[in-house]
């Protein structure tokens, strides 16, 4: 259990983190609710829920309806979070959808290339 206990170092939360087996950068995320107190970091965020939860969060959502508007998904080329087979799906339930994968980012685009999300970023806010 990780909730309800100080860490002196991130390291220490981040072993605890990946010995649940959780992906790296899944584990990157998670350490970013975790806050720097008087008695060490501390957790800012229910990770014991998020933690028991994450199977069923990195389930594919049950959509009943195809989506008719613009759908636009940034991904990083090092990331295995859209697989060919989820890009089949988002092509079957969005009928307006652009892929924009970028190089040498990983699942957080926006942190590991942040130049190339923000030209992205532009790119669609000027196609309107």
């Amino acid at each position: 259990e990780v909730a309800n206990q100080s860490y002196e170092r991130l390291d220490d939360i981040q072993k605890k983190l990946l010995k649940a087996q959780l992906s790296n950068d899944m584990v990157l995320f998670l350490l970013k609710l975790f806050k720097k107190e008087t008695k060490g970091y501390q957790l800012k965020a229910p990770i014991d829920y998020l933690i028991a939860a994450y199977p069923e969060l990195m389930k594919a959502p049950d959509l009943q309806h195809t989506i008719h508007i613009p759908t636009y998904v940034i991904m990083g080329q090092e990331s295995d979070y859209v697989t060919p087979q989820g890009r089949a799906a988002f092509q079957s339930q969005f009928t307006d959808v652009s892929f924009y994968p970028i190089e040498k980012a990983n699942h957080w685009v926006h942190t590991s290339q942040p130049q190339a999300f923000d030209r992205v970023i532009s790119e669609i806010l000027n196609q309107s």
